[in-house]
């Protein structure tokens, strides 16, 4: 009787576990990259609604202001004939916003020119990050950045 020089199946389960194991161990790091992008997410989102509110403003020839309701956390732009255009519910659990030089008395607003109505800036906390979003005097240029 000739002898093989393979591995046995006891021999090959126990590598297949042990691979297994050092596969699965990356993963277990996942959830905390996973929050790190939905706020990413949240924020770019919130900027192409801003964008898109001054284009809008444009296009229709009205004014657009950007309502934030933090009671059903949810933010919506309106026209000034009170025609909602989009209603957007927060994307992320946890998010809010905080009032800078816009919001509250000096809501964000475009004028029918593409111009926003009020220059300033406003903050956006999603999960433990948080950003900056500035809405610039003259042209009405939108910026946002991660503090």
């Amino acid at each position: 009787m000739s002898r093989s020089n393979g591995f046995t199946l006891m021999e090959t389960l126990i590598v297949l576990f042990i691979f297994s194991i050092l596969i699965s161990l990356p993963l277990a790091f996942l959830p905390s990259q996973s929050k790190h992008q939905q706020s990413e997410h949240a924020a770019r989102l919130f900027n192409e609604d801003l964008l898109f509110a001054q284009h809008l403003a444009m296009t229709e020839g009205m004014r657009i202001k950007v309502e934030i309701d933090h009671h059903n956390e949810r933010y919506t732009l309106v026209s000034d004939s009170s025609r909602s255009y989009l209603s957007r519910a927060f994307p992320m659990e946890g998010m809010y916003f905080e009032e800078g030089t816009l919001g509250g008395n000096r809501p964000i607003e475009f004028l029918p020119n593409g111009h926003p109505r009020f220059a300033g800036s406003i903050s956006l906390y999603a999960g433990d990050r948080q950003y900056r979003y500035t809405i610039m005097i003259g042209k009405g240029k939108v910026k946002y950045e991660r503090l």
